[in-house]
């Protein structure tokens, strides 16, 4: 009986730890930057994406026709909007 109860613990545990995790990760902010080192119009997000990615960001998008690529927020700067 008391490996269950020990058991049973255990598992409550781990599901509050992976939920406070998943919590922290939602809250994190994204700021965006133009990558002005991309060629052309920016018509595919995919493109974009595969531009990002190896310069160290999380990933890239096509916004006004610009590639514009994103990453979390350092800690000491607010969120960037979208459109800029």
């Amino acid at each position: 009986m008391e490996q269950k109860f020990s058991g049973l613990m255990l598992l409550i545990l781990l599901f509050f730890v992976s939920e406070e995790a998943m919590m922290q990760k939602s809250e994190a902010k994204r700021c965006y930057y133009i990558n002005h080192h991309y060629r052309g119009l920016c018509i595919f997000s995919s493109n974009c994406n595969k531009f990002c990615i190896p310069r160290n960001f999380e990933g890239g998008l096509c916004t006004n026709f610009d590639c514009v690529c994103f990453r979390e927020c350092p800690h000491d700067h607010s969120p960037t909007p979208l459109g800029v």
